[in-house]
């Protein structure tokens, strides 16, 4: 064997061997992230956890939420994203509510807001509730409600 056919197979043996571990892990995490998508709720140190949901973008506006349990406190961490919708006149503490599987609507106790422009983050906290919850979204880019519902 030639010194340039012995480059040659050290050369392919090499990239396969590289192409096959990057195989594996990349199989390893999207496993991984097929769990996570799947799992409806969790516990952690905070206590119950909600999976995350999200509408469907009505209105060039996308809205996602996750919530929390934490002691007498149901948190919501709320996203809202767009790239063509001025969001300076949306009031999170008039126009997010929770209802529960009556439609009986509760108003936050307190809002967080982060970010600016035309991605925000809202930290919503509600009195505790058991059972079916919705998250409301009401008047927000053209789209009288929308709805994140959580069963228990």
């Amino acid at each position: 064997m030639t010194q340039r056919q012995t480059i040659l197979v050290v050369f392919f043996l090499t990239v396969g061997i590289v192409g096959v571990a990057l195989f594996a892990i990349s199989r390893k995490q999207s496993a991984g992230i097929r769990n996570q998508d799947t799992k409806k709720t969790s516990t952690t140190s905070a206590g119950l956890v909600g999976a995350r949901k999200s509408d469907d973008g009505a209105g060039n506006v996308t809205v996602a939420a996750r919530w929390e349990i934490q002691d007498r406190v149901l948190r919501f961490t709320v996203e809202v994203n767009t790239h063509s919708v001025d969001l300076s006149s949306f009031d999170p503490m008039r126009q997010i509510v929770l209802e529960d599987a009556y439609g009986a609507a509760t108003p936050p106790t307190t809002i967080i807001p982060e970010g600016a422009g035309h991605h925000r983050s809202y930290t919503v906290d509600f009195p505790r509730r058991d059972g079916q919850i919705r998250l409301v979204i009401r008047g927000l880019a053209g789209v009288a409600r929308r709805e994140l519902v959580w069963p228990e």
